[in-house]
């Protein structure tokens, strides 16, 4: 996609595909893989886009080596309060 946009294969310049992405995923009732975060000896960038493409609705991300494993599932566990918002909002 960033090809075809001719831009920057980064969060920032993809957020609005990525968003209307979750949009028709959430329609479709479908879960929503992002793509794999290249720089695999970046575990910190890894981290932080995982948790922003988590925040925005996606339902897990593509890793290219098993060191992105880690950074993903946390990317993607919830926080204490959020788990607490589930359990009482049930």
């Amino acid at each position: 996609m960033a090809s075809e946009l001719c831009c920057e294969f980064s969060y920032e310049p993809l957020l609005f595909v990525r968003s209307q992405l979750v949009i028709a995923a959430a329609t479709a009732n479908v879960g929503l893989i992002d793509v794999p975060f290249i720089d695999i000896k970046n575990a910190s960038g890894l981290l932080n886009e995982t948790v922003k493409i988590s925040a925005l609705g996606f339902t897990g991300k593509a890793a290219i080596h098993p060191c992105q494993v880690a950074q993903i599932h946390a990317g993607f566990t919830p926080s204490e309060a959020q788990v607490e918002i589930c359990i009482t909002s049930s």
